[in-house]
Protein backbone atom coordinates (compact mmCIF):
# COMPACT_ATOMS: atom_id res chain seq x y z
CA UNK A 1 0.00 0.00 0.00
CA UNK A 2 2.79 2.41 0.89
CA UNK A 3 4.59 1.95 -2.42
CA UNK A 4 1.35 2.31 -4.36
CA UNK A 5 0.55 5.53 -2.52
CA UNK A 6 4.01 6.96 -3.18
CA UNK A 7 3.84 6.01 -6.86
CA UNK A 8 0.50 7.82 -7.18
CA UNK A 9 1.93 10.92 -5.50
CA UNK A 10 4.95 10.88 -7.83
CA UNK A 11 2.73 10.49 -10.89
CA UNK A 12 0.59 13.44 -9.79
CA UNK A 13 3.67 15.60 -9.33
CA UNK A 14 5.00 14.66 -12.76
CA UNK A 15 1.66 15.57 -14.31
CA UNK A 16 1.55 18.90 -12.48
CA UNK A 17 -1.53 17.90 -10.52
CA UNK A 18 -2.41 18.56 -6.89
CA UNK A 19 -2.37 15.60 -4.52
CA UNK A 20 -3.46 14.88 -0.96
CA UNK A 21 -2.57 11.80 1.10
CA UNK A 22 -4.62 11.26 4.26
CA UNK A 23 -4.17 8.52 6.87
CA UNK A 24 -5.21 7.90 10.48
CA UNK A 25 -1.99 7.43 12.45
CA UNK A 26 0.39 10.35 12.99
CA UNK A 27 3.44 8.07 12.88
CA UNK A 28 2.48 6.84 9.41
CA UNK A 29 1.88 10.40 8.22
CA UNK A 30 5.33 11.38 9.51
CA UNK A 31 6.93 8.50 7.60
CA UNK A 32 5.06 9.39 4.42
CA UNK A 33 6.08 13.05 4.74
CA UNK A 34 9.72 11.98 4.70
CA UNK A 35 9.21 9.92 1.53
CA UNK A 36 6.66 11.99 -0.39
CA UNK A 37 7.80 13.87 -3.52
CA UNK A 38 5.95 17.06 -2.51
CA UNK A 39 6.10 18.78 0.88
CA UNK A 40 2.85 19.31 2.74
CA UNK A 41 0.73 16.75 0.90
CA UNK A 42 0.66 14.07 3.63
CA UNK A 43 -1.56 14.51 6.69
CA UNK A 44 -3.73 12.65 9.12
CA UNK A 45 -7.45 13.33 9.03
CA UNK A 46 -7.19 15.12 12.37
CA UNK A 47 -4.26 17.25 11.20
CA UNK A 48 -6.46 18.55 8.41
CA UNK A 49 -9.09 19.38 11.00
CA UNK A 50 -6.47 21.25 13.02
CA UNK A 51 -5.53 23.23 9.91
CA UNK A 52 -9.17 24.25 9.47
CA UNK A 53 -9.43 25.41 13.07
CA UNK A 54 -6.23 27.46 12.83
CA UNK A 55 -7.46 29.04 9.59
CA UNK A 56 -10.42 30.29 11.63
CA UNK A 57 -8.00 31.90 14.07
CA UNK A 58 -8.92 29.54 16.90
CA UNK A 59 -6.48 27.88 19.29
CA UNK A 60 -6.12 24.16 19.95
CA UNK A 61 -5.39 22.51 23.29
CA UNK A 62 -4.58 18.85 22.70
CA UNK A 63 -5.03 18.05 26.38
CA UNK A 64 -8.72 18.97 26.23
CA UNK A 65 -11.13 16.00 26.44
CA UNK A 66 -12.82 15.39 23.12
CA UNK A 67 -10.22 17.35 21.16
CA UNK A 68 -10.02 14.81 18.34
CA UNK A 69 -13.79 14.81 17.91
CA UNK A 70 -13.56 18.60 17.61
CA UNK A 71 -10.84 18.32 14.95
CA UNK A 72 -12.86 15.80 12.95
CA UNK A 73 -15.99 17.92 13.20
CA UNK A 74 -14.15 20.99 11.96
CA UNK A 75 -13.06 19.28 8.75
CA UNK A 76 -16.49 17.76 8.15
CA UNK A 77 -18.06 21.20 8.56
CA UNK A 78 -15.54 22.90 6.25
CA UNK A 79 -15.52 20.26 3.50
CA UNK A 80 -18.33 21.79 1.37
CA UNK A 81 -16.36 25.04 1.09
CA UNK A 82 -13.24 23.09 0.07
CA UNK A 83 -14.88 20.87 -2.52
CA UNK A 84 -13.30 20.13 -5.91
CA UNK A 85 -9.84 21.40 -4.93
CA UNK A 86 -7.73 18.23 -5.29
CA UNK A 87 -6.77 16.25 -8.40
CA UNK A 88 -5.63 13.15 -6.50
CA UNK A 89 -6.79 11.89 -3.12
CA UNK A 90 -5.14 8.88 -1.49
CA UNK A 91 -6.75 7.63 1.72
CA UNK A 92 -4.65 5.13 3.65
CA UNK A 93 -5.71 3.08 6.70
CA UNK A 94 -9.25 3.34 5.38
CA UNK A 95 -10.41 0.67 7.84
CA UNK A 96 -9.93 3.24 10.63
CA UNK A 97 -12.06 5.95 9.00
CA UNK A 98 -15.68 6.69 9.80
CA UNK A 99 -18.21 7.11 6.96
CA UNK A 100 -18.66 10.81 7.76
CA UNK A 101 -14.92 11.34 7.42
CA UNK A 102 -14.91 9.62 4.04
CA UNK A 103 -17.83 11.73 2.83
CA UNK A 104 -15.98 14.91 3.80
CA UNK A 105 -12.75 13.90 2.06
CA UNK A 106 -14.42 12.75 -1.15
CA UNK A 107 -15.92 16.22 -1.57
CA UNK A 108 -12.39 17.58 -2.01
CA UNK A 109 -11.78 15.64 -5.23
CA UNK A 110 -12.46 17.34 -8.55
CA UNK A 111 -15.09 15.66 -10.77
CA UNK A 112 -12.36 14.53 -13.18
CA UNK A 113 -9.99 13.67 -10.33
CA UNK A 114 -8.66 10.36 -9.07
CA UNK A 115 -9.15 8.70 -5.69
CA UNK A 116 -7.53 5.66 -4.11
CA UNK A 117 -8.91 4.12 -0.93
CA UNK A 118 -6.35 1.81 0.72
CA UNK A 119 -7.36 -0.41 3.62
CA UNK A 120 -6.47 -3.61 5.42
CA UNK A 121 -9.46 -5.02 7.36
CA UNK A 122 -7.10 -7.22 9.40
CA UNK A 123 -5.67 -4.04 10.95
CA UNK A 124 -9.06 -2.65 11.98
CA UNK A 125 -8.25 -2.16 15.66
CA UNK A 126 -11.04 0.37 16.18
CA UNK A 127 -13.75 -2.00 14.90
CA UNK A 128 -15.44 0.67 12.82
CA UNK A 129 -18.04 -0.15 10.21
CA UNK A 130 -16.59 -0.39 6.70
CA UNK A 131 -16.98 2.76 4.64
CA UNK A 132 -19.46 2.03 1.81
CA UNK A 133 -17.88 2.71 -1.58
CA UNK A 134 -20.48 1.52 -4.12
CA UNK A 135 -19.50 1.14 -7.76
CA UNK A 136 -15.79 1.51 -7.03
CA UNK A 137 -13.27 -0.68 -8.81
CA UNK A 138 -11.90 -3.06 -6.16
CA UNK A 139 -8.47 -4.69 -6.23
CA UNK A 140 -7.49 -7.19 -3.53
CA UNK A 141 -3.98 -8.43 -2.87
CA UNK A 142 -3.03 -11.18 -0.40
CA UNK A 143 0.69 -10.46 -0.78
CA UNK A 144 2.65 -9.14 2.21
CA UNK A 145 5.95 -7.54 1.17
CA UNK A 146 7.06 -6.17 4.54
CA UNK A 147 7.03 -9.20 6.82
CA UNK A 148 9.56 -12.05 6.80
CA UNK A 149 8.30 -15.39 5.49
CA UNK A 150 8.31 -16.92 8.97
CA UNK A 151 6.06 -14.16 10.32
CA UNK A 152 3.63 -14.63 7.43
CA UNK A 153 3.64 -18.38 8.11
CA UNK A 154 2.91 -17.80 11.81
CA UNK A 155 0.11 -15.33 11.07
CA UNK A 156 -1.46 -17.81 8.67
CA UNK A 157 -1.13 -20.67 11.16
CA UNK A 158 -2.95 -18.55 13.76
CA UNK A 159 -5.53 -17.51 11.13
CA UNK A 160 -5.05 -13.84 11.97
CA UNK A 161 -6.36 -12.57 8.62
CA UNK A 162 -9.64 -13.44 6.94
CA UNK A 163 -7.74 -14.83 3.95
CA UNK A 164 -4.28 -16.45 4.06
CA UNK A 165 -1.41 -14.13 3.20
CA UNK A 166 1.34 -14.75 0.69
CA UNK A 167 4.90 -13.72 1.50
CA UNK A 168 6.19 -11.41 -1.21
CA UNK A 169 9.38 -10.20 0.45
CA UNK A 170 12.88 -11.58 0.06
CA UNK A 171 13.61 -12.00 3.79
CA UNK A 172 13.03 -15.47 5.22
CA UNK A 173 13.42 -14.29 8.81
CA UNK A 174 13.97 -16.07 12.10
CA UNK A 175 11.69 -18.14 14.28
CA UNK A 176 9.62 -15.89 16.58
CA UNK A 177 10.40 -16.23 20.28
CA UNK A 178 7.69 -16.62 22.95
CA UNK A 179 8.52 -15.55 26.51
CA UNK A 180 5.99 -16.36 29.24
CA UNK A 181 5.45 -14.18 32.30
CA UNK A 182 3.44 -14.73 35.47
CA UNK A 183 3.58 -11.46 37.41
CA UNK A 184 4.84 -7.89 37.01
CA UNK A 185 8.37 -8.77 38.05
CA UNK A 186 8.65 -11.56 35.50
CA UNK A 187 6.95 -9.36 32.86
CA UNK A 188 9.71 -6.77 33.17
CA UNK A 189 12.36 -9.48 33.34
CA UNK A 190 11.12 -11.23 30.18
CA UNK A 191 10.77 -7.93 28.32
CA UNK A 192 14.33 -6.99 29.22
CA UNK A 193 15.54 -10.43 28.18
CA UNK A 194 13.85 -10.21 24.78
CA UNK A 195 15.45 -6.84 24.04
CA UNK A 196 18.82 -7.98 25.40
CA UNK A 197 18.74 -10.98 23.07
CA UNK A 198 18.28 -8.74 20.03
CA UNK A 199 21.10 -6.47 21.21
CA UNK A 200 23.37 -9.48 21.73
CA UNK A 201 22.67 -10.56 18.15
CA UNK A 202 24.13 -7.28 16.93
CA UNK A 203 21.03 -5.15 16.42
CA UNK A 204 21.22 -1.49 17.39
CA UNK A 205 18.77 -0.18 19.97
CA UNK A 206 17.40 2.20 17.31
CA UNK A 207 16.41 -0.83 15.20
CA UNK A 208 14.32 -2.35 18.00
CA UNK A 209 10.76 -1.43 18.99
CA UNK A 210 8.98 -2.56 22.15
CA UNK A 211 5.22 -2.32 21.74
CA UNK A 212 2.79 -2.86 24.59
CA UNK A 213 -0.45 -4.82 24.26
CA UNK A 214 -2.01 -2.58 26.89
CA UNK A 215 -2.77 1.11 26.44
CA UNK A 216 -0.95 3.92 28.21
CA UNK A 217 -3.34 4.04 31.17
CA UNK A 218 -2.96 0.37 32.07
CA UNK A 219 0.51 -0.57 30.85
CA UNK A 220 3.17 -1.55 33.37
CA UNK A 221 5.95 -1.11 30.83
CA UNK A 222 5.15 2.05 28.87
CA UNK A 223 6.81 4.44 31.34
CA UNK A 224 10.08 2.50 31.60
CA UNK A 225 13.00 4.90 31.23
CA UNK A 226 15.35 2.04 30.36
CA UNK A 227 14.91 -1.47 29.01
CA UNK A 228 17.90 -3.81 28.81
CA UNK A 229 20.07 -0.85 29.74
CA UNK A 230 18.88 1.23 26.78
CA UNK A 231 17.16 4.58 27.16
CA UNK A 232 13.66 4.49 25.71
CA UNK A 233 12.11 6.89 23.23
CA UNK A 234 8.47 7.07 24.31
CA UNK A 235 5.47 9.36 24.12
CA UNK A 236 5.28 11.58 27.20
CA UNK A 237 1.53 12.11 26.94
CA UNK A 238 2.04 15.76 25.97
CA UNK A 239 1.81 17.57 22.65
CA UNK A 240 3.37 20.69 21.16
CA UNK A 241 1.13 23.56 20.13
CA UNK A 242 1.36 22.18 16.59
CA UNK A 243 -0.05 18.86 17.75
CA UNK A 244 3.21 16.91 17.56
CA UNK A 245 3.67 14.24 20.22
CA UNK A 246 6.48 15.06 22.65
CA UNK A 247 8.76 12.06 23.11
CA UNK A 248 11.58 11.31 25.52
CA UNK A 249 15.21 11.26 24.43
CA UNK A 250 16.28 7.67 23.78
CA UNK A 251 17.20 5.13 21.12
CA UNK A 252 14.88 2.22 21.96
CA UNK A 253 11.36 2.82 20.65
CA UNK A 254 8.68 2.13 23.30
CA UNK A 255 5.11 2.54 22.17
CA UNK A 256 1.61 1.13 22.52
CA UNK A 257 0.30 -1.24 19.88
CA UNK A 258 -2.33 1.26 18.75
CA UNK A 259 0.16 4.10 18.30
CA UNK A 260 2.68 1.88 16.50
CA UNK A 261 0.18 0.58 13.95
CA UNK A 262 1.65 2.50 11.02
CA UNK A 263 5.45 2.15 11.40
CA UNK A 264 7.73 -0.89 11.48
CA UNK A 265 11.10 -1.91 12.90
CA UNK A 266 13.71 -4.55 12.15
CA UNK A 267 13.14 -6.19 15.53
CA UNK A 268 9.88 -6.00 17.47
CA UNK A 269 9.08 -7.10 21.02
CA UNK A 270 5.34 -7.33 21.68
CA UNK A 271 4.97 -7.29 25.45
CA UNK A 272 2.15 -7.46 28.01
CA UNK A 273 0.17 -9.79 25.75
CA UNK A 274 -2.66 -10.88 28.00
CA UNK A 275 -6.00 -12.47 27.09
CA UNK A 276 -7.99 -15.49 28.21
CA UNK A 277 -10.14 -16.06 25.11
CA UNK A 278 -9.47 -16.13 21.39
CA UNK A 279 -11.53 -13.22 20.04
CA UNK A 280 -11.67 -11.09 16.92
CA UNK A 281 -9.96 -8.26 18.81
CA UNK A 282 -7.12 -10.60 19.82
CA UNK A 283 -6.68 -11.70 16.20
CA UNK A 284 -6.45 -8.14 14.96
CA UNK A 285 -4.02 -7.05 17.66
CA UNK A 286 -1.73 -10.00 17.05
CA UNK A 287 -1.86 -9.38 13.32
CA UNK A 288 -0.87 -5.74 13.72
CA UNK A 289 1.87 -6.55 16.23
CA UNK A 290 3.47 -9.35 14.23
CA UNK A 291 3.43 -7.44 10.96
CA UNK A 292 5.36 -4.51 12.45
CA UNK A 293 8.54 -6.62 12.28
CA UNK A 294 10.75 -6.50 9.20
CA UNK A 295 13.17 -9.15 10.45
CA UNK A 296 12.62 -10.58 13.94
CA UNK A 297 9.81 -10.66 16.48
CA UNK A 298 9.51 -11.76 20.11
CA UNK A 299 6.30 -12.12 22.11
CA UNK A 300 6.05 -11.66 25.87
CA UNK A 301 2.75 -13.16 26.97
CA UNK A 302 0.89 -14.13 30.12
CA UNK A 303 0.46 -17.79 31.01
CA UNK A 304 -3.11 -17.78 29.66
CA UNK A 305 -2.27 -15.95 26.43
CA UNK A 306 0.83 -18.05 25.76
CA UNK A 307 -1.18 -21.22 26.28
CA UNK A 308 -3.86 -20.12 23.81
CA UNK A 309 -1.29 -19.20 21.17
CA UNK A 310 0.60 -22.48 21.55
CA UNK A 311 -2.67 -24.40 21.59
CA UNK A 312 -3.65 -23.02 18.19
CA UNK A 313 -0.27 -23.99 16.80
CA UNK A 314 -0.39 -27.55 18.15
Amino acid sequence: KTQLALEELRAAKSAGKSALYVCFNRSLADAMRRAAPVAGCCNTFHELGAWVIRQRGESIDYSTPGIFERLAGALIEAAPAMQATVDLLVVDEGQDFEPAWAAALLQLVRPEGRCLWLEDPSQGLYRREPVPLPDWTVLRSPVNFRSPHVVVTLANALELSDEPMQAGGVVHGFDPQLHEYGDEASLLERTNAAVAAFLAEGHAASDIAVITWRGREHSRVIDAERIAGQRTRRFTGRYTEAGEAIVSDGELQLETLFRFKGPAADCVVITEIDFDAWTEEVRRRLFVGLTRARLKVALVGSVAASGLVLGRLA
